[in-house]
């Protein structure tokens, strides 16, 4: 099937390659011409396992295009798949101009049925909007066409993003309409039919953000629990691995640390409460997971300060700035948050990220307390305290060895609790994590 993307970010560019990868010619629109013409070259700006090699692949085997010509777009594909960004404003609530750009801008160039379909994270009642907004350029046109809008909602993990698509847990599809179901079928005929989950479309629009809540809900409440651990001497790894085997819990997001980040959780649990609140409920809950995990941003600084009461000119290491690993994505990360608490406290930060360190140089610039350096080890000399924040894989296998010999206290604050304890104490350093 020709298919069409409106957005060359993330969830569009590993979509569009997966798809092409499924047998679909796809076309991928975006107006950032310099974003177009690096991507025409297989240059891929975001740091995804595998996504380069696939879209280059893709091109090679002429099923995945990139254009700036929107109305190339909506002729090339009988589904036109909008992924823009949909940022949180000021006040939690979901900026849908990009995603109403795209629709009006296709409604301007529809000539035939078409089925337009919103990937893009956003609020309940965006797909009834879109219907409008192509209702009305249409009218403003004097012309009668059919066509059909859906939602698609995504549920892609940075890091395993393509694994993710490629091997989905369920495909959510938002229709009432007989010839979309029929279209998206088809789009998606290559997963099992057990796997396609057919809905209204505020039902898959609430399901999106349902979901998101609700793990960042046990995120926050494995943190609530961890913090409870530190007062009372208990483990908060037993506790987390006796609640996993119980069927009814589960074993996933139980894992306890200095918050979660990232371009969904955050916003999307604002923008939960935001639609809550123009419905008159108070979203309590929700309101306690976000709060909760913005005060666990910071936990890693309050450790430290029972070291440290005065932390002013003193050298702290950080590794780990990206929100998780394998990605270059800081967007919420708390590796913000707590830089600038630890430079609000006067002290001077030596930090190493494998990938993310060029989106902090471009986010904060030459600073005099920020020192990024290209050697994981290196980022440890004259620190006072290591910090752990993102759990990359060379961290948990890292020479202890050097770490006791470059430090200049022999103090780790694990804030993802990936190293081995008593390999760390084993050689003479001092070990603090979240819980244990």
């Amino acid at each position: 099937m020709n298919i069409t993307f409106y957005g060359g970010g993330y969830v569009g560019l590993v979509s569009a390659a997966g798809l092409a990868k499924l047998g679909h010619s796809v076309l991928c629109i975006d107006i950032d011409e310099k974003k177009i013409a690096a991507l025409n070259q297989a240059q891929v700006d975001i740091y995804e396992p595998g996504l380069a090699e696939l879209v280059n692949a893709m091109i090679q085997a002429q099923r995945l295009i990139f254009s700036t010509d929107i109305q190339a777009g909506v002729a090339h594909g009988v589904a036109q798949f909008i992924t823009v960004q949909s940022p949180a404003m000021v006040n939690g609530e979901c900026d849908q101009s990009f995603i109403f750009n795209v629709a009006k801008s296709i409604a301007q160039n529809l000539t035939e049925y078409r089925l337009i379909i919103n990937k893009s994270t956003a609020p309940v009642g965006t797909v009834d909007e879109i219907e409008s907004i192509i209702k009305l350029e249409l009218k403003q046109r004097d012309l009668n066409i059919d066509f059909d809008v859906a939602s698609n909602p995504e549920f892609l993990r940075e890091g395993q993003a393509l694994a993710d698509f490629l091997q989905p847990d369920r495909i959510i599809l938002g229709s009432q309409s007989s010839q979309a179901k029929k279209l998206m079928s088809e789009i998606y005929t290559d997963f099992p039919i057990e796997k396609r989950v057919f809905m209204d479309a505020r039902s898959a629009e609430l399901t999106k953000y349902a979901a998101n809540a609700m793990l960042a809900a046990r995120i926050s409440f494995m943190n609530e629990i961890a913090n409870l651990a530190d007062k009372v001497n208990a483990n908060i790894e037993a506790v987390k691995n006796a609640l996993g085997m119980d069927p009814r819990i589960g074993s996933e997001f139980l894992s306890p640390g200095c918050g979660y980040g990232g371009s969904c959780f955050p916003k999307d649990v604002k923008a939960l409460i935001a639609m809550m609140q123009q419905q008159h409920l108070s979203g309590q809950l929700l309101h306690a997971v976000d709060e909760i995990n913005q005060q666990q941003k910071l936990i890693l600084l309050k450790k430290l300060q029972h070291y440290y009461s005065d932390l002013s000119s003193k050298k702290i290491a950080l590794w780990g700035l990206a929100f998780k690993p394998n990605t270059n994505d800081i967007r919420e990360a708390p590796s913000l948050d707590l830089l600038q608490a630890l430079w609000s406290q006067g002290a001077v930060v030596k930090a190493f990220d494998p990938v993310a360190m060029p989106e902090i140089a471009k986010q904060f610039g030459q600073r005099s307390d920020l020192i990024l350096t290209e050697d994981q080890y290196a980022c440890l000399d004259d620190c006072e305290a290591l910090l752990i924040v993102t759990e990359w894989d060379c961290f948990k296998h890292a020479d202890f060895k050097l770490v006791k010999k470059q430090l200049k206290n022999s103090l780790i604050l694990d804030g993802r609790n990936c190293l081995d304890k008593i390999a760390v104490k084993a050689h003479g350093l001092d070990y603090i994590g979240i819980g244990v």
